[in-house]
């Protein structure tokens, strides 16, 4: 049964509690601009009404709680790679969001639950033929808050010290704090790894997602978002 558009736009702005600019279109996967208010949807034919209901859920997210001057923060961590600390936040923050949005709305935890389910048994984060440990440290945590109830992700002590302050950031500051040491780790690590290079994030975000901040998504290919205001996007 087709989903109903209508009724998916109604959502977002009664969750959002603002008259959002809701979009339906062919593209990779949602996204929400927070600096023009505009939360697009994608066009998926075979996606279920839970699935849309966990996109809405997420961007919405983003529409509460991210800030509006996501670029200045990009800079101030790196200059020089902006778009890819981009892909570092949009995962940390997506943990962060969801996490508030099932807080505030308790009958969103069942969507989340249910979508990323459909999701995971669909195949649209590309795991099923992949080895979870070939994934770099960002699309492990980006797969852990997201499939974490399907999947076990491996992660190093180090790491899980670090995916635990994800899990605990509470607020925008507490984000960027783990996102330093996270960026700061791989940078560390670049130079055997390559862990900087665009070309190993399958990346969404979009996220946020997010699909919601998919740096994993198999629906979005090199990319989550559509990016025509690319800085003040958070996509799935």
């Amino acid at each position: 049964m087709p989903v109903n558009k209508v009724s998916k736009s109604q959502l977002a702005r009664l969750l959002a509690t603002e008259n959002l600019d809701v979009v339906h279109k062919q593209i990779p996967t949602a996204y929400f601009n927070v600096k023009t208010r505009e939360l697009g949807l994608p066009i998926w034919d075979k996606a279920s009404a839970n699935i849309y209901d966990l996109l809405v859920g997420h961007e919405v997210g983003h529409a509460l709680f991210t800030p509006t001057n996501l670029a200045d923060y990009y800079s101030a961590i790196d200059e020089e790679n902006e778009g890819i600390v981009q892909s570092y936040i949009n995962v940390v923050e997506d943990a962060r969001i969801e996490k508030l949005m099932k807080r505030k709305y308790a009958g969103l935890s069942k969507s989340f639950f249910k979508g990323y389910s459909e999701m995971h048994t669909e195949n649209y984060f590309g795991t099923e033929d992949r080895e979870l440990s070939d994934y770099n440290f960002l699309d492990r945590i980006n797969l852990h808050f997201k499939l974490g109830n399907y999947l076990t992700l491996p992660f190093s002590d180090e790491e899980k010290m670090l995916v635990d302050r994800v899990a605990i950031a509470e607020s925008f500051d507490d984000v960027i704090s783990v996102v330093k040491d996270i960026y700061a780790k791989a940078s560390q690590e670049s130079e055997t790894d390559n862990h900087h290079n665009p070309d190993n994030f399958d990346d969404d975000s979009e996220s946020s997602d997010g699909t919601p901040n998919n740096s994993s998504n198999k629906k979005s290919e090199k990319g989550d978002k559509e990016r025509s205001d690319d800085d003040e996007k958070s996509g799935d």
